[in-house]
């Protein structure tokens, strides 16, 4: 869910230097594009690009890293450049649609692997990695990993980027494999057309919904049995969404992230016909008419409409039916984006702050237990003393020293 990375400090740096470079328009708008069905093939799942229009120096990126971390980072800073593509994908009932990402390329000869990351949840198209300015969201991060040597890739996710006119589906399984899949599948053919080999190395990264969506992510590739993935890290998801709404609705405390809740419930009650609800069933009023007032919920919702404690906000229909398991409907929905149950190939590091009570630890100590039990290969790593927000840089540069050493 929500990951503030708190760069202010370090985003004043950047706005104050003068290495950065841009290509072309410096916030460059999203054209809407339509694309003739004969300039299309199979074989091609990208439609078109802008590139590069951003190049970031490494001295740059080398100095954020640095400042960001205490942790010795002793690799070759390469200048980066970013590009823009525009690639085909389907929405959450399998429509074809446009997506949108970038590519971030380091100024190597021979990049030493592709690391797909996955970003976190935003609640502004500004904040998407493709309309976004270094400093801002994963984009800076993202481009640190590039610079020492990754070819680094961000899908928008639908509702950003070139689609920002639709629904985020925010902590759909399925859209969000599909989505970042298919962006995947559009790097390796914007690689070809440079002339660029795809690399044999691939890791998989993301932090709180990215982290989410870098497990579905995993599971679709394993499926699709295209690529090969080296190893995945995931930081904070939401795995377990049963034991999570298990925990949520046993509360009698005020949690911080129901906001964010009721837009994921918003989302599977608008998504399934098996839902399909009005808000009285889930919330008690006043809560349901602020909420129906609000329409399609796309952001959290704001603390001033609804009560933060889930025995005041949620009726007793609502916890009774999850609880007691009479809401077959609902539970099946729930169960179906759960990311903990299937049986991982390639090996997984799954991060979580000791502190979160954002995205609470159950998740990833959940998603650990039964990937061992299944007989993957995975490690659950505790980043000691941090909540949900101050736990996400430790996660990207531990990921990105492990990335170093499993492929040194």
């Amino acid at each position: 869910m929500k990951n503030h990375l708190r760069l202010l400090v370090l985003l004043l740096f950047v706005l104050c230097s003068k290495e950065e470079v841009t290509l072309t328009d410096p916030n460059p708008t999203i054209p809407a594009v339509e694309v003739p069905k004969s300039e299309v093939t199979e074989s091609y799942n990208i439609i078109d690009s802008i590139q590069p229009y951003k190049s970031y120096s490494g001295s740059l990126l080398e100095t954020f890293a640095k400042l960001s971390t205490e942790m010795t980072l002793d690799y070759d800073f390469e200048n980066v450049a970013i590009t823009k593509i525009f690639f085909k994908t389907t929405n959450e009932n399998g429509a074809p649609i446009i997506g949108s990402g970038v590519v971030i390329l380091p100024a190597i000869e021979t990049p030493l692997g592709l690391v797909s990351f996955q970003h976190s949840t935003i609640e502004s198209n500004s904040e998407a990695p493709s309309n976004s300015a270094l400093g801002r969201n994963e984009l800076t991060v993202a481009s640190v990993i590039a610079s020492t040597g990754y070819i680094t890739i961000l899908s928008d996710y639908i509702g950003y980027g070139i689609n920002f006119f639709q629904r985020h589906p925010y902590e759909h399984k399925a859209s969000l494999a599909n989505n970042t899949y298919d962006m995947l599948l559009a790097a390796e053919s914007f690689l070809l057309d440079q002339e660029i080999d795809f690399p044999e190395s691939l890791f998989l990264m993301g932090y709180s919904e990215g982290g989410g969506a870098t497990l579905a992510l995993h599971e679709k590739i394993e499926k699709e049995n295209k690529f090969n993935i080296t190893q995945t890290f995931a930081g904070a998801g939401a795995y377990d969404k049963t034991e999570f709404l298990n925990k949520l609705i046993s509360t009698n405390e005020d949690l911080s992230f129901l906001g964010y809740y009721l837009w994921v419930l918003d989302v599977y009650n608008n998504f399934y016909p098996s839902l399909r609800k009005d808000w009285t069933y889930y919330v008690n009023e006043p809560y349901a008419t602020n909420l129906k007032a609000l329409g399609v919920i796309n952001e959290s919702v704001s603390e001033d409409l609804i009560s933060l404690n889930p025995t005041t906000l949620f009726t007793d229909d609502f916890r009774n039916g999850v609880s007691k398991g009479s809401n077959s409907e609902l539970l099946e929905v729930i169960a179906e984006n759960d990311l903990i149950n299937w049986n991982p190939v390639a090996p997984i590091s799954l991060f979580h702050g000791t502190l979160d009570d954002f995205v609470f630890p159950l998740n990833s100590l959940n998603a650990y237990t039964k990937f061992m039990e299944g007989g993957s290969e995975v490690e659950y790593i505790q980043i000691e003393d941090k909540d949900h927000n101050d736990a996400a840089i430790p996660f990207f540069f531990e990921s990105l020293v492990k990335i170093h050493n499993r492929n040194p």
